[in-house]
Parts: C-alpha cells; structure tokens; sequence
C-alpha cells in the first residue's frame, strides 16, 4: 500500500512539473487589428516560474497558422476569451518599449 501511495505522489509531482514546464496562454482579449494585422490577442500566461511573457499581445497575420489541437486548420472565429491557446511565435520581435511587448504569431494551436 505504502509503494502505491509513493508512485502516486510520485506521477502527480511529475505532472505537476510538466504542466509548469509547458507554457499555454489564456485569451484574455481580443481586438480586430488594422491593416496586416487582422486580429489581435491579449495572452496571459499560465507558466507560474519563468514565462516567456507574463502578458503579450499577439498579431495575427494573414499567414499566421491557426489549428486546433487535432492538427486541423480552424477560422479565427472559434477564438473566444477564456481559450487556451499554445502559440509559437515569429522571430521578429515588433516593439520593445510598450507593456504588454507585441509579438507576431507563426502559429496558434487552441488546446480548448
């Protein structure tokens, strides 16, 4: 019983580990962009040590690839507040200075 307990403890601590390793967003805006842009995400990590970005704002371009976790191409549409969202991002950093930093996303996978 006690070797049960412990591997149990064990695989929640390594989930537990993994879940903070992996970093997701949550949508917590969404705005129609301009021009190139013609959607733009207000992301908020869930990452509790070392995000990438506390908060980022996210353009969409034209080639941006939206899919959803199955590896299917989805509309911007099915983008709501509150979605998690896994996003890589382009290499072009837009602009420094501002709070949150913008950034381009290559690609947005929706995990829910």
């Amino acid at each position: 019983m006690k070797k049960l307990v412990a591997f149990a403890s064990l695989f929640i601590v390594l989930l537990t580990i993994f879940y903070l390793l992996e970093e997701t967003f949550v949508i917590e805006e969404i705005h129609t962009g301009e021009d190139e842009f013609p959607i733009v995400l207000r992301l908020k990590s869930n990452k509790l040590v070392n995000p990438s970005y506390k908060q980022v704002d996210v353009f969409i371009e034209a080639d941006s690839i939206l899919i959803n976790k199955h590896g299917e191409e989805i509309e911007h549409s099915k983008l709501n507040i509150d979605s998690k969202v896994k996003v890589t991002f382009s290499d072009q950093l837009i602009k420094v200075l501002p709070y949150p930093p913008r950034e381009t996303a290559k690609e947005v996978v929706l995990i829910e």
